[in-house]
């Protein structure tokens, strides 16, 4: 699996996401994103969600991890966050929107 699959797949579940997520931006971002991925390496997602709990973050993790068949880590991105984190998020994320 690529970032061109990753990405084809998160557009054509976005419907999906928006409506039993909440989620109104999605994309890709570190080794995947940056070409840098190995057989071990997990697919980091960053999600913009309306009302977002442990549970509605649990449970996207866990869809998509169905979706990709792979381990997943969600960063919600946010206005509060740590300022570093969202920087290097930002300069490398591929949205799907």
């Amino acid at each position: 699996m690529d970032k061109t699959e990753i990405q084809y797949l998160l557009k054509k579940n976005m419907h999906k996401l928006e409506s039993m997520f909440g989620v109104t931006n999605i994309g890709l971002f570190g080794s995947y994103a940056r070409d840098e991925n190995n057989e071990q390496s997990d697919i980091d997602i960053v999600v913009e969600v309306m009302g977002a709990d442990l549970f509605l973050m649990a449970s996207l993790k866990n869809y998509l991890e169905n979706i990709f068949q792979k381990k997943v880590d969600i960063v919600r991105l946010r206005k509060n966050m740590n300022n570093l984190l969202k920087k290097r998020i930002e300069q490398n994320a591929l949205y799907v929107r």
